[in-house]
C-alpha cells in the first residue's frame, strides 16, 4: 500500500484496508442475506412440487379429519385474502 499513491485506490479497497474487521462483517451479512434467500427459494421450490395439499399429505386421503382440515384452511385462507389487501 505504501508503494501506491493514494489517488489510485478504489473506494473500497480503502475501506477495507481502514476498517477490516467491519468490512468483513458487513461482508458476511450480505452472504448470508443471499443464502437465506437461496434457501428459501429452494425449500418454496420443494414444496411446491409436491403433489396434494397439507391436509391430504398430512392425514392421508380418505380421512374425515382430512375434510375438516381442509375446510379450515380454505376459510382462514378466504379471510385473509378479504382483510388483506395488497396494491401493486
Amino acid at each position: 500500500m505504501s508503494n501506491i499513491p493514494p489517488s489510485t485506490v478504489l473506494p473500497g479497497l480503502r475501506f477495507k484496508q481502514r476498517f477490516p474487521l467491519l468490512s468483513l462483517i458487513i461482508e458476511r451479512w450480505l452472504l448470508s442475506l443471499v443464502l437465506l434467500f437461496a434457501v428459501s427459494a429452494l425449500i418454496l421450490g420443494s414444496l411446491e412440487t409436491l403433489p396434494g395439499d397439507f391436509a391430504t399429505t398430512y392425514l392421508g386421503h380418505a380421512s374425515r379429519q382430512t375434510r375438516t382440515l381442509r375446510a379450515e384452511i380454505e376459510s382462514a385462507v378466504a379471510a385473509l385474502s378479504t382483510t388483506t389487501r395488497i396494491c401493486f
